[in-house]
């Protein structure tokens, strides 16, 4: 009866970890193309998607045009692409 709530407890987090990180890699892929994230809400004074566990910080640059990101997980820096 242990190993049968086991497996499903252990199924049940393995399903959501697998959610977590194709919602993680959705946004990714949006945010790296120039549009906003599904899975994100936007900090209205700022230009910044907060996600579960990860936020992106996305704007196009006044001098140059370009857009830029930066994507943090679980506070650390994964990805840059700002110019200084």
């Amino acid at each position: 009866m242990k190993m049968k709530v086991l497996k499903w407890t252990l199924k049940i987090v393995i399903g959501l970890l697998c959610l977590w990180i194709a919602v993680g890699v959705t946004d990714y892929i949006l945010v790296k193309n120039d549009h906003t994230p599904l899975f994100c809400l936007k900090n209205q004074e700022q230009s910044r998607y907060y996600g579960l566990g990860y936020y992106y910080d996305a704007y196009t640059n006044p001098i140059t045009g370009n857009f830029e990101y930066a994507f943090t997980l679980f506070g650390h820096m994964v990805t840059s692409t700002f110019t200084d």
